[in-house]
């Protein structure tokens, strides 16, 4: 069946206004890399999983504020709090790598405790979700984190880095 020659000429100028204007909106933006979707301050929970592994382990109410490496666009900085007597505590600092094979940003973490485990982070439909897994595969925590927007004050004490 052949569509109207009318009918033919509007939707293929539609498709060219459509493309122009994505060309158009696109036009001398930066390229964002695909793992810099992590950027910003999320808010959720660590929970452990494993007191046999980590005896020691709390569930703790988190916040990790992810930002942006300048040097390296596979690479975010986390910095990550817990919630204690309704202020936030600086736990941690550490710099992550993104892997787009399978949308995993993750840090090799080999201490002592916890000797080639690894901390990692992914965004799903819940958001984000994460944990750390020992060298055999064992989930020792879980983490489940929302997105901040900013609404609620920041109760952190002031940090540099």
């Amino acid at each position: 069946m052949r569509l109207p020659h009318r009918v033919t000429h509007q939707a293929l100028a539609g498709v060219a206004l459509m493309t122009l204007a994505s060309a158009i909106s696109g036009a001398g933006s930066p390229q964002v890399s695909e793992g810099s979707r992590i950027a910003g301050e999320w808010r959720g929970t660590s929970v452990c999983t494993n007191h046999q592994l980590a005896p020691a382990c709390r569930d703790e109410s988190v916040r990790y504020v992810f930002s942006a490496s300048p040097q390296d666009s596979n690479t975010f900085h986390l910095v990550a709090d817990r919630l204690e007597a309704g202020t936030y505590q600086v736990m941690y600092e550490i710099d992550l790598h993104y892997s787009a094979t399978d949308g995993t940003w993750s840090y090799q973490l080999d201490s002592r405790a916890c000797p080639h485990c690894l901390w990692w982070y992914r965004i799903d439909s819940s958001g984000l979700v994460g944990g750390i897994t020992s060298k055999d595969g064992e989930e020792l925590r879980r983490v489940v984190a929302q997105r901040h927007t900013g609404t609620t004050p920041d109760t952190s004490p002031k940090r540099t880095k």
